[in-house]
């Protein structure tokens, strides 16, 4: 009977607390509008927050072509020079924009140049810090060949915006200043390389030179001892003898003294050899190439911009409609709160 008398005081206690809360429906609407004003008013101060995003994908096969003009991965030279493919060219551009110089570097002569004009007394290493929080460069997870967003935040959409293509821009210009060194390392090995080949070609054809002249010589003085003035086809039997002979060092006298006189004068009064050197012109053209290739850069692409870096429309903060949303319910807390503990005080002091 007790239990029973309980349970019809406390749906008592409850319909008198419904009917409390709705007979006080106007302090709840005062104190909700109150709190729903102070979010409004919170939204209005803020100042927005916009985000930018870029997105950077791998180059493909036709944007590096310029690169490998003149490399093949066969031939004598085609493991001291291969081509360049596009990983390798991604990966100079990927290394440049996760670097931390480049950060650096931009945030130097870019971000803090801005931050500064604007507060003079502002920390380097502070605002450093905070331009961490709002810049950043992240792989796109799972991606294959790898993808990269950089993201930038501020109060400026159109300044975001310039961030994110500046950026972009400094990692892609120190890649290729890298690149360039590369090239010309690789030229100028190259180039190198054949000049000694050529020294080497000529330096030999001039020792030959000097041999044959020695050959001659003493072939002369025989031919003038035996008084061989003229070539003579005949050996000394009578026999014809083979023409291919007179070339042999030790007959070289049965030519006659007269020819191996012209010949001995031309060989001394020759100016150059390169005219007498196999594959000299050809070595030649090689060392001109690479002592003179240079690469267009403004013909390569190390990266592709998957899409534009769009102009953010709306801000990401604040949030205006969960703001208020959480100001409306946060007022009808409040609101309900204090009658149901104004209602508790009122009922146990009736009861005391």
């Amino acid at each position: 009977m007790e239990g029973k008398q309980n349970t019809i005081m406390n749906e008592i206690d409850i319909v008198d607390l419904c009917l409390t809360i709705w007979l006080r429906k106007w302090f709840i609407l005062f104190v909700t509008l109150v709190c729903v004003g102070v979010g409004t008013l919170y939204v209005a101060l803020k100042k927005p927050v916009y985000e930018a995003k870029g997105y950077i994908s791998a180059p493909t096969a036709g944007n590096i072509a310029a690169l490998n003009y003149g490399r093949s991965e066969i031939g004598e030279m085609a493991s001291r020079i291969k081509p360049f493919n596009v990983a390798d060219v991604y990966g100079l551009f990927t290394d440049s924009l996760l670097s931390e110089s480049t950060k650096r570097k931009f945030f130097n002569s870019i971000y803090f140049p801005t931050v500064a004009k604007n507060n003079q007394k502002v920390v380097k290493d502070s605002v450093y810090n905070g331009f961490s929080r709002i810049f950043t460069v992240k792989q796109v997870p799972d991606s294959n060949p790898a993808k990269y967003i950089v993201t930038a935040k501020g109060k400026n959409p159109e300044q975001i915006v310039k961030w994110i293509k500046d950026y972009i821009g400094l990692a892609n210009q120190r890649a290729l200043l890298n690149l360039s060194l590369i090239l010309k390392n690789e030229n100028k090995t190259m180039a190198q390389d054949f000049e000694k080949k050529i020294e080497m070609k000529r330096e030999g054809a001039k020792q030959q030179r000097y041999d044959r002249l020695a050959q001659l010589e003493e072939a002369l003085k025989i031919a003038k001892a035996v008084d061989i003035d003229k070539q003579s086809i005949l050996s000394l039997n009578g026999t014809i003898a083979d023409a291919s002979i007179f070339n042999e060092p030790s007959m070289l006298y049965l030519r006659g003294s007269k020819e191996l006189e012209v010949e001995i004068k031309n060989l001394q009064e020759r100016k150059s050899d390169d005219p007498f050197i196999d594959g000299l012109r050809d070595l030649q053209l090689q060392y001109d190439y690479y002592s003179t290739n240079n690469v267009n850069l403004k013909d390569v692409a190390l990266f592709q911009l998957d899409g534009s870096i769009r102009l953010p429309d709306l801000p990401i903060s604040p949030k205006k409609d969960l703001i208020l949303l959480l100001s409306t319910l946060l007022g009808l807390m409040l609101a309900i709160g204090w009658i149901v503990l104004e209602n508790f005080r009122r009922q146990f002091m009736e009861r005391k």
